[in-house]
């Protein structure tokens, strides 16, 4: 089990083994729920609009905070075992408005780093390679 706030502190989400739930802090509301198909082992908010799932398929997930599905990747061959950002202005300095870029690692010993940017687009391709690894 993981709680992560999202980045203004307005909403929670808990993340079980199969699925997570949001919540609003003031009214404590379900915002929404999410699941996927493989065991959830980690979650991280990209801003306030994405959210990241992972499991122990090595498969991840990026939904819009409303619950929608943006898109599922197959990331590592083993299950990833961290996610993590770094902002998009660490490297592209004149870029401030840019979802930070995504992180992760993996059982299998592979770390990539994602262009969250290209992640959270809406497409019909889920054939995305990492920007690093």
């Amino acid at each position: 089990i993981q709680l992560e706030w999202n980045p203004s502190g307005t909403a929670y989400t808990v993340l079980f083994p199969s699925h997570a739930i949001s919540y609003n802090v003031e009214s404590d509301q379900t915002l929404f729920q999410i699941e996927d198909e493989q065991l959830l082992m980690k979650m991280i908010y990209l801003s306030d609009d994405f959210i990241v799932i992972s499991g122990d398929a090595g498969i991840i997930t990026i939904f819009k905070t409303d619950g929608t599905k943006i898109r599922s990747i197959q990331a590592h061959k083993l299950r990833i075992k961290g996610l993590g950002t770094a902002p998009y202005e660490s490297v592209h300095s004149s870029s401030t408005d840019k979802l930070p870029y995504l992180i992760s690692t993996a059982s299998d010993g592979t770390i990539n780093i994602w262009d969250s940017n290209i992640l959270c687009q809406n497409g019909d391709s889920d054939d995305i390679s990492p920007t690093g690894s």
